[in-house]
């Protein structure tokens, strides 16, 4: 459905009485047409589109009158369809590309914490703990990794709590910091992977350790091409924040890796372990993402294209990786890698 952004700032109306206006074909009364007032363009528009949306209010044309309420710092105008002779209205409560409703800032607030939680819980047995009983050996590029991915976590908190309470102001000024943390993190999980090959090659184990890099550099990859398109797709709020979100979600497999380490390994691996391990940590990602979908269905009454390209890109990743990371091509990739840092 196309939707034609109108700006007009100086609609007060509240309510058209019962029998001011058409039923007959949802046009507004007499005094709306006239040229000087401010809803004239929305009522021209109105006899060519289904749908008009200004920045102000909505006014939905039920069957006993025009009614104006708000939603959203937006006006919608509505048209009827008749089914048996009574007009029913045909628009949904959500209306694409409209700021959110308070429901749906919360939400992804709230998504944001469990993102929080989950990668703080995931490495709290082979990171946390260890290291504050003294216990953790691991270079000082692992400690800046963790630095660096646990500011994004709490990051993505505080960002969203301020869209949520409409701050949005501060919220759009931390942008160019978002970018420098995302860049950051992007190189760290480069040169993780890199100290993880050459612990590999140095314990006799090379070709493994070439071989399950591919998830953790394929993971970071995703990571910065879904950020990169949320920070092209920053002036459509609808596309951008569900990237965001659907990002973080796609890097939530390594803390949740760790519990299965955990819990299910009967002792920790000697060495990398086969890139196949990576499906079920992938898999219960993948269930967040699905919650996501889930509530955007409910909430807006279709799943956002942002998160089945996000999901497509994923599975697809997921899947490809473990064949993949046998192929002497990938080899030879990840072998360059290593070597880029001397």
């Amino acid at each position: 459905m196309r939707i034609r952004i109108l700006e007009i700032h100086s609609c007060r109306l509240l309510t058209v009485p019962s029998g001011q206006g058409n039923a007959e074909d949802g046009r507004f009364p007499a005094p709306w047409a006239a040229s000087n007032h401010p809803l004239n363009p929305l009522y021209e528009e109105s006899k060519r589109q289904d749908l008009c949306v200004t920045r102000q209010r909505i006014i939905r044309y039920t069957p006993f009158c025009f009614q104006v309420s708000d939603y959203g710092g937006a006006i919608v105008f509505k048209r009827k369809c008749y089914l048996g002779g009574f007009p029913m209205t045909t628009a949904s409560s959500r209306v694409p590309g409209l700021p959110a409703s308070a429901f749906e800032r919360g939400y992804y607030f709230h998504m944001a914490v469990v993102c929080a939680v989950v990668a703080f819980l995931g490495f709290a047995p082979t990171y946390w703990m260890p290291m504050t009983e003294g216990r953790l050996n691991v270079p000082p590029v692992i400690h800046v990794h963790a630095l660096v991915f646990f500011m994004w976590a709490l990051f993505l908190v505080a960002q969203t709590w301020l869209a949520a309470t409409r701050r949005l102001a501060s919220h759009r000024a931390m942008g160019m910091f978002a970018i420098s943390l995302a860049t950051t993190m992007t190189i760290m999980g480069v040169l993780v992977a890199i100290d993880r090959m050459r612990a590999a090659a140095a314990a006799g184990q090379k070709e493994a350790g070439l071989a399950f890099s591919i998830v953790p550099l394929g993971s970071i990859l995703l990571f910065a091409v879904i950020f990169g398109f949320a920070v092209a797709n920053v002036r459509r709020p609808d596309w951008h924040k569900r990237l965001m979100l659907a990002g973080s979600i796609s890097i939530l497999d390594a803390p949740i890796a760790r519990w299965f380490v955990t819990f299910l390994a009967p002792e920790p691996p000697s060495g990398p372990p086969p890139v196949a391990v990576d499906i079920g940590p992938s898999a219960v990602a993948l269930m967040l993402l699905g919650i996501a979908m889930f509530a955007d269905r409910r909430n807006n009454g279709r799943i956002h294209r942002a998160y089945w390209i996000v999901c497509g890109a994923y599975v697809a990743l997921k899947v490809l990786q473990v064949p993949l990371s046998t192929t002497a091509q990938w080899h030879a990739v990840a072998d360059w890698v290593m070597r880029l840092a001397g």
